[in-house]
C-alpha cells in the first residue's frame, strides 16, 4: 500500500457492480481494492488502514464488527439492496455508520481515471492462475573463513496484484483455511529456483506451523521434496506464525517425523512476538534466527548488545547455530562478530537476488557454500 494514497476497499459480490463502483469512485490519491471475499478485509488490513470499507450486506457483517471493534477510524458503508430491515439494524449494531439501500451506477459518471484501482483476488482463483517466484538470499558464517551457509528463499507474487505481500497472502490463506497449499505453493516456487545453484548444501525455507496439523502434510512434503530432487538433508524449514498452532499434538508428531526423515529446523524471528523461550523448548531447532530488530544499531545500543549476549550464549549451551538478521552496516557485522553470533544474513553481505544473478555475480565464487 502507498502511504501517500486514501484506501477504500469494496466488498462485493457482484463483480460487475464492484468494477462500476469502482470506476465511479476512481480519483487522484485514492486506492481503490475491489475483492469478492470478506476474509479478503483482514489480510489487506496487514497491510495498512483501510479508510472506506464498503461492503455487502448481510455477507460482511462479521468482518464489519471486526473491523469496527479493532479499526475506530475506518468509516464503514453497508450496501442493503434487496435485505429486510432486521439485517440493517445487525449491521448499525456491528458497526456501520451508513447503510444504502439503492445503488444507481447507471446516472453516475465515472471519474477520473488516475486513481490507483487494484482487484483482490480469490486465494483459489490466484494459487490457480499465477506463479510466484522466489529470490534467494545468502547466509553467511561470521567465522573465518568466510563461507555461505545455504540460501533463504523468500517468495514474491507478480508485484502489480495486492497478493504480492506474502503477509498479506497468508493472512488470507489463514482465514480460508488453506494455509497448507498457500505454504506448498510457495515451496514449490523455492524448490524451483534453488535448483540452478550447483552443490547447494541448505536452502532455508518458510514453513507455516498451522500447515503441519494437516492430515497430508508430510506426504504432500515428501512427494514436493522428492520431485524436486532435493534430500530432505538439505533442508531447514523456518516456523513463524507460532500463535496459529490450534492443534499442538498432532504439530510435535509431524515434527518429529521431519526430523527422522533428516528434514531440519529453524526459530525464526527469535525474541519478537511468540517466537520465545518456551518455543524454543519446544522446538530444539538446530538454527536460532534473531529477529533483525535487534540488529538495527546494534554497535550503539547496549540494551540490545545484553540481550544478545545471554541469546547466543543459550544457543551456545544447547548446541544451537545463531542467525542474526537483517545486517545492514559494517559496525552491526563486527559486533555481531564479537559476540560469537555464527551467522548472519541481510543487505550488507547481498540484497535477495534471482539464482541466475548469483551466479553470474559470482557471489558464491567470492563467499563458496559449506561442503
Amino acid at each position: 500500500m502507498r502511504q501517500d494514497l486514501q484506501r477504500i476497499v469494496l466488498v462485493i459480490k457482484d463483480k460487475t457492480v464492484s468494477q462500476k463502483l469502482a470506476r465511479v469512485m476512481s480519483q487522484d490519491g485514492l486506492e481503490i481494492v475491489t475483492c469478492e471475499e470478506p476474509e479478503a478485509v483482514e489480510a489487506l488490513l496487514s497491510q495498512g488502514p483501510i479508510n472506506i470499507l464498503i461492503v455487502d450486506l448481510p455477507m460482511g457483517l462479521q468482518v464489519v464488527q471486526h473491523v469496527a471493534t479493532n479499526f475506530p477510524d475506518t468509516v464503514l458503508v453497508g450496501l442493503a439492496e434487496g435485505c429486510d430491515q432486521t439485517i440493517c439494524r445487525q449491521a448499525e449494531k456491528a458497526g456501520v455508520q451508513i447503510i444504502l439501500e439503492r445503488l444507481e451506477l447507471d446516472s453516475l459518471k465515472e471519474g477520473h481515471k488516475t486513481g490507483l484501482i487494484q482487484h483482490f483476488e480469490r486465494l483459489e482463483d490466484f494459487l490457480a492462475k499465477y506463479q510466484v517466484a522466489a529470490l534467494l538470499q545468502p547466509i553467511v558464517s561470521l567465522t573465518s573463513p568466510e563461507h555461505t551457509l545455504g540460501l533463504e528463499s523468500l517468495a514474491r507474487a507478480p508485484r502489480d496484484l495486492p497478493l504480492w505481500n506474502p503477509e498479506t497472502l497468508f493472512a488470507y490463506a489463514a482465514r480460508k483455511e488453506h494455509l497448507l497449499e498457500t505454504d506448498l505453493f510457495c515451496i514449490r516456487a523455492a524448490f524451483k529456483e534453488a535448483k540452478q545453484v550447483p552443490g547447494l548444501n541448505k536452502l532455508f525455507v518458510n514453513l507455516r506451523p498451522r500447515s503441519m496439523t494437516h492430515p497430508q502434510f508430510v506426504k504432500k512434503l515428501l512427494e514436493l521434496t522428492q520431485e524436486a530432487n532435493f534430500k530432505p538433508s538439505q533442508i531447514v524449514f523456518e516456523l513463524t506464525e507460532q500463535q496459529s498452532i490450534l492443534n499442538l499434538k498432532t504439530f510435535l508428531e509431524n515434527l518429529t517425523k521431519l526430523r527422522q526423515m533428516g528434514f531440519e529446523i529453524a526459530l525464526d524471528d527469535f525474541g519478537t512476538g511468540f517466537a520465545n523461550l518456551q518455543w524454543l523448548y519446544d522446538l530444539k531447532p538446530s538454527y536460532l534466527k534473531i529477529a533483525g530488530v535487534f540488529c538495527r544499531d546494534l554497535q550503539s545500543d547496549s540494551t540490545k548488545q545484553v540481550l544478545l549476549s545471554g541469546t547466543t550464549e543459550i544457543a551456545r549451551k544447547l548446541n544451537i547455530k545463531t542467525v542474526l538478521e537483517n545486517i545492514e552496516t559494517a559496525s552491526e557485522l563486527e559486533v555481531a562478530k564479537t559476540m560469537g553470533i555464527d551467522y548472519g544474513q541481510g543487505y550488507f553481505f547481498c540484497r535477495p537476488t534471482s539464482a541466475r544473478e548469483l551466479l553470474e555475480n559470482h557471489w558464491l565464487d567470492k563467499h563458496p557454500l559449506s561442503p
